[in-house]
């Protein structure tokens, strides 16, 4: 059955799922930190002057929480392109071990390519909101723009949402470890707004 060679293949390669988590969690901290660099300039000029919450924490509280982030976020990607990776092995081990499918395993094939294109779209929107991630220290800080900001981070947010229900049913796993992103996102998008409403 198709399902059993999955699960075996999933057994065989942890090996490859640590990589995939390792190097995923490696690019997305590098790339989110050179989103930082718009950064540098605006947080000794202009950011200071600006009416911010009380709630804003210390400068120092946001490279460590991005970073932390950044990881996570990498991680459950890495989880992901790993399930993907473990699947399309096992459907190619089936199509060569059998040359009719039973009949009884159609419902788990069609399964597993709901899952495929499950998988396709959770790529798709971590990558869109990663863009847009991105893209928020330019409008915010490079361009001094928080209304760009914020109607960046609120799409920022909804796709991000959107990642963690549809990846949910690929593996919770990925799905809980960008729930602190989803989280700190809600806080920023405040405190985006608040800077907004308040200059």
């Amino acid at each position: 059955m198709l399902i059993n060679t999955i699960n075996n293949t999933f057994a065989t390669h942890r090996i490859r799922a640590v990589l995939f988590i390792t190097v995923c969690a490696f690019v997305t901290l590098i790339i989110g930190w050179g989103g930082s660099l718009f950064q540098v300039e605006s947080l000794a000029t202009w950011y200071p002057h600006l009416i911010k919450s009380e709630l804003t924490p210390p400068n120092i509280v946001f490279p460590i929480a991005w970073g932390l982030l950044y990881i996570l976020i990498g991680a459950s990607l890495g989880v992901v392109l790993s399930i993907y990776a473990n699947i399309q092995d096992a459907l190619r081990v089936h199509i060569k071990s059998e040359s009719f499918m039973p009949m009884n395993s159609g419902k788990s094939i069609m399964d597993v390519f709901i899952l495929l294109k499950r998988i396709r779209r959770s790529v798709s929107l971590f990558a869109v909101q990663f863009i847009l991630n991105f893209l928020w220290s330019y409008f915010f800080f490079y361009l001094h723009n928080p209304l760009l900001g914020f109607i960046d981070i609120l799409a920022i947010l909804i796709i991000s949402a959107l990642y963690f229900i549809n990846t949910f049913s690929i593996g919770k796993t990925a799905s809980w470890l960008f729930l602190p992103y989803i989280m700190w996102l809600i806080f920023a998008t405040y405190l985006n707004g608040f800077v907004l409403f308040n200059n």
